[in-house]
């Protein structure tokens, strides 16, 4: 594969390719060929954005027939050429949708998952009927911002702090937070330490903790599609031998971060074999934290992917 592109790296695409439809048909036949994930739906994203239609792709299926400029071709070759060497759609476009926003990628960042947006949902559900609260957020590995961002889209009295331990991800969330108009009530902290090594402001205490922290267990990293493998951070990805090590330094940091009385304690996505692995982890090695696991959520596939803790300090 890699002498192919080298030798197709200006010329993914035959010419001529006329129109949008017939450019669309090449670029999803030379990722079928390449085996590349989502053939169709790859080609469709990216022709999208080169004929100049946004994020539309309905624009586009009613658009086949009508010519491809020049350098619109150029620029959609370009595209295919990077996705067939496994660089994700959503690094190639720079930018993606996440819950009613859109938010700048680059890489190595994290790319926000469909799934983390059920997180977001389900943190909006336990904060129902405090939606005009001056609720006070903090988001643990924010990477990208998304979901502390989605979070103060939907609740206007709120406000978030963010913590990453990477400079490129507190970067682009800030960024994120200024493209989406709400730097002001959105702040971007790098804690190159992690959770454990973060000192906030004097008297500063959170209503609630929300955090999509680095959890596959090591033994898992091996099976990661290239797109994730390659282009992903795996700091961002990788939690340690069972998956838990930032797990467990959010757990312990949370007493002295939250407000007596908060909102709604932890909320964490995890890998599906936590769940009991986080029930042990507070009831038995450590109790003294007062934490309690008090629900768990299943996410599209019906497994356990997202757990509530409540502190009871």
């Amino acid at each position: 594969m890699a002498a192919w592109l080298a030798a197709a790296a200006a010329h993914v695409l035959p010419r001529p390719c006329a129109t949008l439809g017939a450019a669309l048909r090449a670029a999803e036949q030379a990722f079928e060929r390449h085996r590349i994930p989502e053939p169709g739906l790859s080609a469709e994203h990216l022709l999208t954005r080169a004929a100049g239609l946004g994020s539309a792709r309905a624009a586009l299926r009613a658009s086949l027939a009508s010519p491809l400029p020049a350098d619109a071709l150029a620029r959609f070759d370009a595209m295919c050429e990077q996705r067939l060497r496994r660089v994700p759609v959503q690094y190639i476009l720079g930018d993606w949708d996440f819950h009613e926003l859109t938010l700048a990628l680059a890489a190595p960042v994290l790319i926000p998952r469909p799934e983390t947006e059920t997180l977001v949902e389900l943190v909006l559900s336990a904060l129902r009927g405090r939606e005009a609260a001056a609720v006070e957020l903090l988001d643990v590995g924010c990477g990208s911002g998304a979901i502390g961002l989605a979070l103060l889209n939907k609740l206007p009295a709120a406000r978030c702090t963010a913590l990453d331990v990477r400079r490129e991800a507190t970067d682009l969330a800030a960024h994120n937070a200024r493209l989406c108009r709400l730097s002001e009530r959105y702040r971007v902290d790098l804690v190159e330490g992690g959770i454990a090594q973060y000192a906030p402001d004097e008297g500063t205490r959170f209503d609630l903790i929300v955090s999509n922290p680095p959890y596959i267990p090591q033994a898992d990293m091996a099976t990661l599609e290239p797109e994730v493998a390659q282009y992903e951070d795996h700091g961002a990805l990788c939690g340690g031998s069972d998956g838990m090590d930032v797990i467990r330094q959010v757990l312990v940091a949370a007493p002295s971060l939250l407000r007596k009385g908060g909102a709604c304690g932890v909320w964490l996505e995890v890998d599906p074999s936590h769940p009991p692995l986080i029930e042990r982890f507070v009831t038995s090695e450590r109790p003294e934290l007062q934490l309690a696991l008090i629900q768990t959520h299943n996410d599209w596939y019906g497994r356990q992917r997202f757990c509530q803790l409540q502190w009871r300090g």
